[in-house]
C-alpha cells in the first residue's frame, strides 16, 4: 500500500468482509487497512498467551502492531453490533437490539458512520462484504451521497446471506440448528468459487 501514496484508502475486511476507502486529496494521507472479523476468540498464541494455539501470522501481526488486553463486546448480536461499531454509538443509544431495526429507518437521528467520515473528510470510501448484516441498513448503505461507500466510483460488494443465494450455495442451508447456519467441506476448485475467495481478490484487484 506504501506504494500508492498518490491514492491513499482505507479497507476494512473480514472472513466475512472487506471494506476499501481511500482519498487521493494529497500526497500525506495514507492508505488505511481496517479488518473486522466476528465470531472469534482472542485465542492466539503470542498475543494473548493461548501456547495450545499455532497462530503464526496473528503472532507476526501482534509483534509489529498494538494488542488491546481490555477490548470488551458492544452487544453480543451480529446485526445491532454491526450497527454500532460502524457507527460510533452504543446500541442504548440507537435501540437496536434485534435483527429489525438499523442505523438509516426513520426516527433515527443523522449518524454519521466511521466510513461516512472519512468519505466527508475527501477519501474514496470502498466497501464489500459483511460491514454491516444483510439488508440492515439497506444495500449495506450503499445509499449516493446520504451513505456510507463512494458508490459513484465502485458498488459495494456485498455478501448476500440468504437462502438460496450463491454466497451461501457451497452450503446446505439447515434449520435444524435453529440458526439457520451449516457448515460443509470446500474441496477442489470450489474454493476458487466461495465469497471470501472472491472477496480477497476484488479487493486485490482495487487496490
Amino acid at each position: 500500500i506504501s506504494a500508492m501514496a498518490r491514492l491513499p484508502f482505507l479497507v476494512t475486511a473480514s472472513i466475512f468482509l472487506i471494506g476499501i476507502l481511500g482519498c487521493g486529496a494529497t500526497e500525506v494521507k495514507r492508505n488505511i487497512m481496517h479488518f473486522i472479523v466476528d465470531d472469534l476468540r482472542p485465542a492466539m498464541h503470542a498475543a494473548y498467551h493461548q501456547d495450545y494455539m499455532i497462530t503464526p501470522n496473528f503472532d507476526r501481526l501482534a509483534s509489529e502492531g498494538l494488542v488491546f488486553d481490555r477490548a470488551y463486546c458492544n452487544i453480543a448480536v451480529c446485526a445491532p453490533s454491526r450497527n454500532s461499531f460502524m457507527s460510533g454509538l452504543r446500541p442504548d443509544i440507537t435501540g437496536i437490539f434485534n435483527f429489525a431495526n438499523h442505523i438509516r429507518e426513520a426516527g433515527q437521528p443523522k449518524i454519521v458512520t466511521i466510513t461516512e467520515q472519512f468519505r466527508n473528510n475527501g477519501w474514496i470510501t470502498l466497501g464489500g462484504g459483511k460491514t454491516f448484516h444483510y439488508n440492515l441498513p439497506p444495500y449495506f448503505d450503499d445509499l449516493g451521497t446520504h451513505g456510507s461507500w463512494s458508490s459513484e466510483i465502485q458498488p459495494y460488494f456485498p455478501f448476500l446471506e440468504y437462502a438460496g443465494s450463491i454466497d451461501l450455495a457451497k452450503c446446505t442451508y439447515d434449520n435444524s440448528t435453529n440458526t439457520g447456519a451449516s457448515m460443509c467441506l470446500i474441496e477442489g476448485d470450489e474454493y476458487n468459487e466461495i465469497y471470501d475467495y472472491r472477496l480477497m481478490n476484488h479487493t486485490i484487484d482495487t487496490l
